[in-house]
């Protein structure tokens, strides 16, 4: 398959999964779909795996790139494929929206945090609760106000695909924890799309 007729097909089957993702969360009473959609993210990733080629998705400058595979479109959702270096780091952080989450290739340590104690907007300490590692074949879900840190782990690139309640550009504030000096700063709103990197 030549590379425009990849990203059609890509396209067009990104435009499906995102409709599927809407049709199951107008089901769901809760408001987070949660487990459905990620078994239906993981079913995506192996129908599809010939789409998402690595010669498709530039590895990054710096230590991680988000490449947009759908943004909005007619539905509210947002889907990337995020590809990492290796050592690459991200302190605690909450982003705000739920989130859905296959691995392509590598492995992703994904550290859960919980919020023990806050004493202003810029004050609070974290702690450890669980971690999930991401690789060929898991999945992992978060919740809005689900709180983790991000490792990227061995000697090559991590490529991940993420769902969001959102894309990027409509994100709430996203807030990172440092747990050594116990600070939390929260980014303004809308800048969510400085996360994807480079």
């Amino acid at each position: 398959m030549q590379e425009t007729e990849r990203a059609s097909a890509r396209e067009a089957a990104c435009r499906t999964l995102l409709r599927q993702v809407q049709s199951i969360q107008a089901e769901t009473r809760t408001g987070f779909p949660g487990q459905r959609v990620l078994d239906t993210l993981l079913e995506f990733v192996e129908r599809h795996r010939a789409l998402l080629p690595d010669e498709d998705f530039a590895p990054p400058r710096a230590h991680s790139r988000m490449h947009p595979l759908a943004e909005g479109l007619d539905t509210p959702y947002g889907l990337y494929l995020n590809v990492t270096r290796p050592g690459k780091h991200a302190e605690p952080h909450c982003h705000g929206v739920w989130s859905v989450s296959a691995g392509l290739a590598g492995r992703e340590l994904n550290q859960f945090w919980k919020v023990t104690e806050q004493t202003s907007n810029t004050s609070a300490k974290v702690g450890k609760t669980h971690a999930i590692t991401l690789e060929r074949g898991t999945g992992m879900l978060m919740q809005a106000t689900d709180v983790h840190s991000t490792t990227t782990q061995g000697e090559g690139e991590t490529r991940l695909l993420h769902l969001f309640e959102r894309p990027f550009e409509q994100f709430p504030r996203v807030v990172f924890y440092h747990p050594a000096w116990g600070t939390r700063r929260a980014l303004p709103q809308g800048t969510g799309r400085t996360l994807r990197g480079g």
